[in-house]
């Protein structure tokens, strides 16, 4: 199955994950590296609750914050996960559209290197914070159909224009 023939899925609200620099560097890469109506097909976990988004063996120091509208996946249930009334619920991705990432946050002491500092540069809007973490904001941007201008509207297939 190629990826034209690729059937996303929108998880919706808001996602959270927390991961190294080096992972976020590629996640910026994949993701904005092609064109506006695309993303990248990646398998991350993500969570509906930022304080279930805790990163794994070196896998920590950056919090991400997502559009869960542009993003597909399902629900990961695990022992504990996907109880009415309990913390939240955990999400195998499979597809991150392009301008999913709205935030994120380096811990004191962390950098951008290299193409995701250019690609930080050019999308997101940086502030230092007083504890020395350093924070990025999507800046607001006007989505872009296929002929280079500025789209109205996405439909709800993940990173689709709307035809």
């Amino acid at each position: 199955m190629g990826p034209g023939s690729f059937k996303t899925k929108a998880i919706g609200g808001k996602l959270y994950r927390e991961t190294s620099v080096i992972k976020l560097a590629s996640l910026l890469r994949e993701s904005l590296s092609n064109n506006a109506e695309r993303g990248a097909i990646t398998n991350l976990f993500v969570a509906d609750n930022a304080d279930m988004a805790l990163g794994q063996k070196g896998n920590t120091g950056v919090n991400i914050v997502m559009d869960g509208s542009l993003v597909s996946g399902s629900e990961n249930i695990k022992p504990g996960t996907g109880i009415a009334g309990a913390s939240g619920k955990e999400y195998q991705t499979d597809f991150v559209g392009r301008d999913a990432i709205e935030s994120f946050t380096l811990d004191k002491g962390l950098k951008l290197a290299g193409v995701a500092n250019v690609f930080a540069k050019q999308q997101f809007n940086k502030t230092v914070n007083p504890d020395g973490s350093t924070a990025y904001t999507r800046k607001t941007l006007a989505p872009v159909a296929k002929s280079g201008t500025p789209a109205a509207t996405e439909d709800a297939q993940v990173g689709q224009p709307k035809t």
